[in-house]
């Protein structure tokens, strides 16, 4: 089991090495009177991260009855980030759907995303 000093600096340096910002955004939705809904996105919170693609291929899906062509990507963000898969992450100017949340346990340096580009 690491020290808490040393887990504490691994944390720091990971972070150091996201060199990009995140917007996590939560969803409201807005009944518009005739049974739907609107959604709004609502920032709770500004945070470093790094994007990648988790792959060299993107994967294809049903979906609607039509084949769709999904890339995913991995975003990664600080240690302690709220996040859950309603959320969404602006970054690099685009919109991700969070599609799950990798759980780190007790040693955790990090918050890593499983995301679909898109809103």
């Amino acid at each position: 089991m690491m020290s808490a000093f040393t887990l504490g600096y691994l944390r720091r340096a990971v972070e150091a090495t996201m060199v990009d910002t995140a917007q996590i955004q939560a969803a409201t939705e807005t009944p518009d009177g005739a049974g739907g809904a609107s959604v709004s996105w609502t920032t709770t919170a500004t945070v470093k991260c790094s994007v990648d693609q988790a792959g060299k291929s993107a994967q294809e899906q049903m979906v609607a009855g039509r084949l769709t062509t999904t890339m995913p990507y991995t975003v990664t963000l600080p240690y302690g980030t709220a996040l859950t898969t309603s959320n969404r992450i602006l970054a690099c100017g685009r919109a991700f759907r969070v599609a799950a949340v990798l759980e780190g346990g007790a040693e955790a340096t990090c918050v890593r995303a499983v995301c679909e580009e898109g809103s």
